[in-house]
């Protein structure tokens, strides 16, 4: 019954997520309009994605999460650069660039660097995950 509520929350979110994050891109909009149309912030951080046993470790709406992500927030610019505040609120700009055919996007700061495998990037939002498959992560815009 648990999973079957978590599904339930899951999808709900995801149709949020498709409402709330619309702008007003269309279908001939580059990936690089699309993913600098907007702020985001995780609505879902999963962890253990390629396994058996997923792990939800942040939803927005959840009280007492196993990670904070509520702080997060990312801002690609058009130019090349990003901003990003990390879960502690610590906040870090560098550049992005996508990948040959735009499903990697690199992130280089003073301070790390960093690749993403872009499973989703639409007027809707943008669902991103690690290389390595263990981690998902759903961000919808800030208002």
């Amino acid at each position: 019954m648990k999973n079957k509520f978590y599904l339930l929350i899951t999808l709900l979110a995801v149709t949020i997520m498709q409402i709330s994050c619309k702008k007003e891109l269309g279908a001939n909009n580059t990936r690089v309009e699309k993913l600098s149309a907007v702020t985001c912030k995780y609505q879902h951080y999963y962890l253990d994605f390629n396994k058996a046993n997923t792990i939800l470790a942040y939803f927005i709406y959840k009280p007492n999460n196993l990670m904070d992500m509520s702080r997060y927030r990312v801002k690609f610019d058009v130019n090349g650069t990003y901003s990003e505040t990390n879960e502690e609120g610590t906040s870090t700009t560098g550049t992005w660039k996508f990948n040959a055919d735009q499903t990697v996007v690199e992130m280089k700061s003073q301070e790390k660097e960093m690749f993403k495998k872009i499973y989703v990037l639409d007027e809707t939002g943008l669902q991103w995950g690690s290389m390595d498959g263990n981690m998902l992560g759903i961000l919808i815009e800030v208002k």
